[in-house]
């Protein structure tokens, strides 16, 4: 909750300036934000998606990504949850019935991918 411990970024993560700051009051980004706005201006349409609790926040993102159009990359190792088994059953529930909530990788394959990627002029 806003104002609680917990709510702030840890000091290793505190975004840049300028950077996009979405602050979610529910599981999921997209409910009462201007998320879906502010990736539309930018064109984005696909999305890495990283955070905790992999079976609360995280697959609600995830769901409510895909529900609106995007395609999704869930960073296995960029995901956390308190007990590894829910981590693991909700991987399982992403990679099911022919990713049909998108597609799972790791942080060095997606780093890998972002560095060898062809930029656009505008870069």
């Amino acid at each position: 909750m806003r104002g609680e411990y917990g709510h702030d970024f840890v000091d290793e993560l505190r975004p840049e300036r300028g950077e996009l700051v979405i602050d979610k009051s529910g599981f999921g980004p997209f409910h009462a934000t201007d998320l879906r706005e502010r990736l539309g201006i930018r064109g984005i349409t696909h999305l890495p998606i990283t955070g905790v609790t992999t079976q609360g926040c995280v697959f609600s993102t995830l769901r409510e990504a895909v529900d609106r159009g995007y395609y999704c990359l869930t960073i296995r190792d960029g995901t956390a949850a308190f007990e590894p088994d829910l981590h693991e059953a909700t991987m399982r529930m992403i990679a099911s019935e022919g990713h049909l909530c998108g597609w799972i990788s790791d942080s060095t394959r997606l780093l890998e991918a972002m560095r060898d990627a062809p930029r656009s002029s505008g870069d």
